[in-house]
């Protein structure tokens, strides 16, 4: 069969010419802003969610239980969006992409062991140390805050945000690094409270700047796991267990739960400075893994929002009926498995297979008659020996040579 036609194996060819396969109309692809603002305002929703979960927790009167009702509605409505807009296989919960995410984040999560670690070391050699009465209690609010934080942040940020701008930006991997970082940068910017923030002092705004560096490489190693993995649980846990082991000591068993402060005044501002500035070198190491796993990632990658446009063409060639191999033709022709050009008829069909000839017979030709012609009937024959039996053999015509045995004439 020629290349590029359309015809089944050894199907019945018409009379047409040989063509390329039939067009696909050209489809006009969407650029994904539709797909990436409508994930912003779902992502602004959220947080404005979060804020009124945050107002009914305060009748509680539990700081721990304000944030945990406000984390654990917040995260819940984000995954709810994140479905609605079709990315149902991120937030489904599996833990198949665990090992990848666990290797993009582990430094960071080993180094803010650390950091617990010394907590723990400092309240040991600190003999001032009140331990809550319920301490039991505000353990499991932590547990079920920190939680809804792993949900709600990745929901919102790695879900939606990031989500949505793969949907504009992953056609390339310039593209998809971009996604990454600046999904990142939004993460880091959300942890600053600027209504609070003194732009005029210049330690405010350093703190300011390293806390969203600080936290951006954060989310962009989370991000970066997620574009890998495509589910945001991996992420959720390790993120959940980073806060936890972070806030275990001051916020699960102090009697004075201390209020974490991002951006602070005087010395204490410029030792906050140095602590962002070790933070983000100790990081690094994660910040190359990901850097890695996003450049050895395939693409394009739209994400999970992003839908392509597709038209079913029909084909010209729906009146041709499609045969089996080896089939018998219409009007008796048997044809081999032979591939034939589209457009050519087939040629004229021996009466006999090849190779078939009349044994001792040298009044009739050796070999094939014409096509849709019958035998001769009742032939002289030289010799008393009876012919034997013609069998039957398809003509073009359909017509068959007759079965019975030729006798010797009277």
């Amino acid at each position: 069969m020629q290349t590029g036609s359309y015809y089944p194996h050894n199907a019945p060819f018409q009379n047409q010419p040989a063509t390329a396969p039939y067009p696909v109309p050209a489809v006009k692809q969407p650029k994904g802003w539709g797909r990436m603002w409508g994930a912003f305002a779902l992502a602004f929703a959220c947080i404005i969610v979060q804020a009124f979960a945050f107002a009914l927790g305060m009748l509680s009167g539990s700081d721990n239980a304000t944030l945990t009702v406000g984390e654990l509605v917040g995260g819940a409505v984000a995954l709810l969006f994140v479905v609605a807009l079709g990315g149902k296989a991120m937030a489904v919960p599996s833990m198949k992409g665990m090992r990848e995410t666990w290797r993009i984040l582990r430094w960071i999560f080993l180094v803010d062991a650390v950091i617990a670690l010394i907590d723990i070391v400092s309240v040991i050699a600190d003999g001032s140390f009140e331990v809550a009465s319920l301490w039991p209690l505000r353990i499991i609010l932590l547990f079920l805050m920190c939680a809804g934080i792993g949900l709600f942040e990745e929901a919102t940020f790695r879900g939606l945000v990031l989500g949505g701008l793969m949907a504009r930006m992953g056609v390339s991997y310039r593209g998809l690094f971009w996604a990454v970082v600046v999904s990142s940068i939004i993460f880091g910017i959300v942890h600053i409270d600027i209504t609070t923030l003194n732009t005029s002092d210049p330690s405010q705004v350093a703190q300011a700047i390293l806390k969203i560096g600080q936290t951006g490489v954060f989310g962009f190693a989370a991000a970066a796991a997620v574009v890998v993995t495509g589910n945001i649980w991996p992420c959720v846990l390790i993120h959940g267990l980073n806060d936890f082991i972070l806030m275990f000591v001051f916020n699960g068993l102090s009697a004075e739960p201390v209020t974490t402060e991002y951006v602070t005044s005087g010395t204490e501002g410029l030792l906050t400075i140095g602590v962002y500035l070790l933070l983000i070198v100790a990081y690094i190491p994660s910040l190359v893994v990901a850097y890695r796993a996003i450049k050895a990632h395939p693409v394009p990658d739209r994400g999970p929002f992003y839908r392509f446009r597709t038209v079913q063409a029909a084909s010209p060639y729906t009146s041709v009926p499609a045969y089996q191999a080896n089939a018998t033709y219409p009007a008796g022709t048997a044809h081999a498995a032979t591939a034939h050009q589209a457009g050519t008829a087939y040629p004229e069909v021996a009466a006999y297979q090849a190779g078939a000839a009349y044994q001792a017979d040298p009044t009739h030709r050796t070999g094939a008659t014409s096509a849709g012609t019958a035998y001769p009937a009742n032939p002289a024959y030289v010799t008393d020996y009876p012919y034997p039996a013609i069998a039957a053999h398809p003509t073009a015509a359909g017509e068959a040579y007759p079965t019975e045995t030729p006798t010797k004439p009277v």
